[in-house]
């Protein structure tokens, strides 16, 4: 019983640890509204394996987490657009996220924090009219 217990207590603080370090999440609740005008997302990119310069591998971790971070905004603020609104909101995405954070790690992971900003964004989104936008 004392083993098991020992046992339960080791894991416990082995998946503890594997969650702790540095993040560029202030909260848990980071991502998603944070209004009726902003909208937030977070990614996280690794470098491609064929890169062999630090440089190389640094931009390609950053594309792949902007990338991610990207596609997360267009996937909650199109899913119930047609075809024409989600491609009006898809480019008014691509041009208007803004990186909030980011923050690079030692094993050449990067994170990123996108926003996207417009007055009375939620409301065009519930109302599925891309056409509102700018």
């Amino acid at each position: 019983m004392r083993r098991f217990l020992f046992l339960a207590i080791a894991a416990g603080m082995y998946l503890l640890s594997c969650t702790a370090g540095n993040t560029v999440r202030d909260t848990p609740g980071d991502e998603g509204w944070l209004d009726e005008s902003t909208f937030r997302a977070i990614g996280i990119g690794y470098p491609a394996p064929y890169d062999t310069t630090r440089d190389a591998k640094r931009k390609s971790a950053l594309r792949a987490a902007r990338e991610i971070a990207l596609a997360a905004i267009e996937l909650a603020l199109t899913k119930n657009m047609n075809t024409d609104n989600a491609l009006r909101m898809r480019t008014f995405i691509q041009t208007n996220a803004a990186v909030v954070k980011h923050m690079d790690h030692e094993d050449g992971h990067i994170e990123i924090m996108l926003e996207i900003y417009q007055t009375g964004l939620r409301s065009i989104v519930i109302s599925g009219n891309a056409g509102a936008l700018p």
